[in-house]
């Protein structure tokens, strides 16, 4: 289960990377380190993704959607 970023918000807020910068530096704030820490957290999610074995099913779902999701009884 993932939630969304602080960089996917700011990138639905201000459709570009650009305009997401400049509203950051208005405020003080680097993009780099939104976008950094967004990066890592996906890179995390990766490493867990390709140690999960192989023949186990596998699916991501969005916090909001949560309480959508149909879990199976062998689901973990």
């Amino acid at each position: 289960m993932t939630r969304e970023t602080e960089y996917d918000a700011l990138l639905a807020r201000h459709a570009t990377r650009a305009q997401a910068k400049f509203f950051l530096q208005s405020r003080d704030q680097d993009i780099d380190h939104v976008q950094e820490r967004h990066e890592r957290l996906y890179a995390a999610l990766h490493r867990v993704r390709t140690a999960i074995p192989s023949d186990w099913r596998v699916a991501t779902v969005t916090r909001d959607d949560l309480d959508r999701f149909l879990f199976a009884s062998e689901d973990v």
